[in-house]
């Protein structure tokens, strides 16, 4: 589902009520993915720091790099769409 920038009625109305409330709907779910993708990559961020071993500390910090790397990618996609 694409995110519309404006709801398609007009203001006052109970389609344009639902229209916003979609809108409003679709745009939380895609955030949430944004702060998902973060908190991963922290997660493997605490896990890098906390790891002895050199090669499993790489592949932590490798993995928190990928996550970060997702959710910028979700945010320009968000806002390629408004």
């Amino acid at each position: 589902m694409a995110i519309e920038a404006h709801p398609p009625a007009r203001a006052g109305t109970k389609p344009y009520a639902q229209a916003e409330r979609d809108f409003f709907r679709e745009w939380s779910r895609v955030m949430r993915m944004v702060a998902v993708y973060l908190a991963k990559a922290t997660e493997f961020d605490a896990l890098a720091h906390r790891s002895d071993e050199p090669s499993l500390r790489q592949r932590f910090m490798d993995m928190a790099d990928s996550y970060r790397l997702l959710a910028e990618e979700r945010r320009r996609h968000i806002d390629d769409k408004k």
